[in-house]
């Protein structure tokens, strides 16, 4: 960040430091206003709940755009969170709008990071080994070592090496290798300890949402979903279990569950 965007970022915090956040009464008040097309209201709401997008942006600086340019796209996944919730459902506007916050800044990383196209599942791979970059390499006092790194991932450190490259390269993950050309870069880097995306979704608002959304999808999809990642309370497997039942490879697993989650991930962002 060159002296005038640190300028101007101190000037952005010092204003939105001055609006009064809301109390949970405040909160629910406003929404039903803005429910009624009350855009005082709206705006209000918004701006109580800027120091959120930049707590959470902050998070994804240095993966790939400047931190004004991630607080602009988070900003705006704030408004879309804003202009959809229901407090009827029981729900708090910051846990609601924290998914959709999140999810603006990592299509932006996705689309535009270092010139190149980022899965969003390996832009999630690259935040995961930052934090444990930086986590790690401050507890040992120095930058921490790819072995370091792979045990705390509990990744192979080929793996960790992959990533650090990734990260560095401004080489296209989604181009296609394989013969067949279905399959690209980033699906074949392995993500055992990966986190299921539907544990982010700890809003009944959200929840809703989504499970809406995955009856969209195609039978072999939605199989693939709810066996990954233990929906509807069944038990999750692994990509070779679920494999095993579709008679198809690990391989194949994980490029249509990605795809899955891209689907949904972009039905959620245009509705």
């Amino acid at each position: 960040m060159d002296e005038r965007d640190d300028q101007g970022m101190r000037i952005y915090l010092r204003e939105i430091g001055k609006v009064d956040l809301l109390t949970p009464e405040e909160e629910v008040k406003l929404a039903r206003r803005i429910k009624k097309g009350d855009e005082k209201a709206r705006q209000q709401m918004i701006r109580a709940n800027l120091r959120l997008v930049v707590k959470i942006a902050g998070d994804y600086a240095r993966l790939g755009l400047p931190l004004l340019d991630l607080i602009s796209e988070g900003n705006m996944g704030l408004m879309k969170a804003v202009d959809r919730f229901d407090p009827k459902k029981g729900g708090k506007l910051s846990t609601y709008a924290a998914w959709w916050i999140k999810q603006g800044i990592r299509r932006a990383l996705a689309n535009q990071g270092k010139t190149i196209r980022l899965p969003s599942h390996m832009v999630d791979k690259l935040f995961r080994m930052r934090r444990t970059q930086e986590t790690l390499s401050h507890e040992l006092g120095r930058v921490a070592t790819a072995a370091e790194l792979a045990k705390r991932l509990d990744v192979t450190e080929k793996t960790v090496r992959y990533w650090l490259e990734v990260s560095q390269r401004p080489s296209s993950l989604d181009a296609p290798i394989g013969e067949d050309g279905r399959e690209s870069q980033g699906d074949t880097v392995s993500d055992p300890e990966a986190k299921s995306p539907f544990d982010e979704l700890n809003d009944s608002q959200l929840l809703e949402e989504m499970e809406e959304h995955i009856q969209t999808l195609n039978e072999r999809e939605r199989l693939i979903l709810k066996r990954r990642f233990g929906l509807g309370g069944v038990a999750p497997e692994s990509l070779e279990e679920v494999g095993a039942r579709l008679n198809i490879t690990r391989e194949r697993v994980r490029q249509l569950q990605n795809q899955a989650l891209a689907t949904l991930r972009e039905m959620m962002l245009k509705d």
